[in-house]
């Protein structure tokens, strides 16, 4: 029954005409047995609602609908933002509406159904993004085959691959979810789950990019080498420049400082023999 009233309470939703144009879950017949619910002065059968319900819960279509979403959250953000949603929706309309509407009329039904799905929010999550979306191509599609939903969803992914709505979008915006977590419904984590662990992996590895970036060229203070010995570089040595006070002392400078130290020893006592030829 958790199922149907969440369904109920959808189907009770305000939404404009051009996206309740037609509903094929309106009871019919003449059946006397059949259990009915009464929405909207517009009667259901609970049979036709689990119906309905199998449907939107199916995996496949998940998924599908779950690539469209990647599309347009590339970022893989908590959520999309109400001007992201907006072109989408009229995306959706004109796509799947084959009304002759102008712009603001157009306008006047997205503002309309915007409103609804947000709930006065400010970031929409994939849980009612996904509401939204099954809710248009209920209304969009002739048949109660999961079939034609698919077929419908993968037109409108190539479509929206080739359109240029996106182009127009700044999709990396996340103003609106800061400090926000995704959200999905329970039954669509287990279809998910691959999806959203590659999700978190490649977080993972974006953050660990930036920080990569961000510490590129960032000199990293290192443990000073301790020595016992003493080395005295004289002005004239090109290695007394280098000289700083914390300068870090390889093995391979302590080797070269001791070699010079050495020649320059030998040089003076040469140069003190010498002195001492001269003057005798």
């Amino acid at each position: 029954m958790e199922k149907l009233d969440q369904e109920i309470q959808i189907l009770s939703r305000s939404y404009s005409n051009i996206r309740k144009k037609q509903n094929k879950w309106k009871y019919r017949s003449n059946e006397t047995d059949a259990k009915i619910i009464i929405i909207n002065q517009e009667q259901y059968s609970i049979k036709d609602l689990n119906q309905r319900g199998q449907i939107k819960r199916n995996p496949k279509l998940l998924e599908k609908i779950y690539k469209v979403w990647q599309i347009i959250n590339p970022f893989r953000l908590s959520g999309i933002s109400r001007a992201v949603f907006s072109q989408i929706l009229k995306f959706l309309y004109k796509s799947l509406y084959k009304f002759q509407l102008g712009e603001h009329a157009l306008n006047a039904f997205v503002d309309n159904d915007i409103e609804i799905d947000f709930k006065g929010g400010v970031c929409m999550y994939f849980c009612d993004f996904y509401d939204s979306v099954f809710d248009i191509l209920d209304s969009a599609t002739n048949s109660k085959s999961v079939t034609e939903y698919i077929a419908i969803v993968n037109s409108l992914k190539s479509q929206l691959k080739e359109n240029d709505v996106l182009l127009l979008l700044n999709l990396h915006n996340k103003s609106h979810c800061l400090g926000k977590k995704p959200k999905y419904y329970y039954w669509m984590k287990e279809t998910l789950k691959v999806h959203l662990k590659k999700s978190n992996l490649s977080k993972d590895l974006d953050g660990k990019a930036r920080d990569y970036k961000q510490n590129k060229g960032r000199i990293l203070s290192l443990p000073r080498i301790k020595s016992n010995k003493n080395y005295y570089l004289e002005k004239i040595s090109p290695l007394s420049t280098h000289k700083k006070s914390g300068f870090i002392k390889s093995f391979l400078l302590e080797e070269i400082i001791e070699d010079r130290n050495k020649y320059l020893n030998m040089y003076k006592g040469d140069t003190k023999d010498l002195k001492k030829l001269l003057i005798n």
